[in-house]
């Protein structure tokens, strides 16, 4: 569903630290969890093609620190 594609962001990063890992519980991947889909296709059929867009952006526009964030996709009107 293009609509409802992620973003990947890239970053630079200076500094990298761990822990020894012996508190992290082990865990494995049991599959892809259905809302984040079955949210973007009753937006998509309720709101129209252009839901997906208008929604990144409403709430993408800037980051959780004020910069500017994802560029609309949409064409102007």
């Amino acid at each position: 569903m293009p609509q409802a594609r992620r973003s990947i962001v890239e970053v630079e990063v200076e500094r990298v630290s761990d822990s020894c890992g012996y508190g992290v519980p082990l865990m494995h991947h049991e599959g892809q969890r259905e809302h984040a889909r079955l949210w973007a296709e009753k937006r998509l059929s309720t709101r129209g093609e252009d839901a997906m867009a208008a929604y990144q952006d409403e709430m993408n526009a800037e980051s959780i620190d004020g910069l500017p964030a994802v560029t609309s996709r949409r064409q102007p009107v």
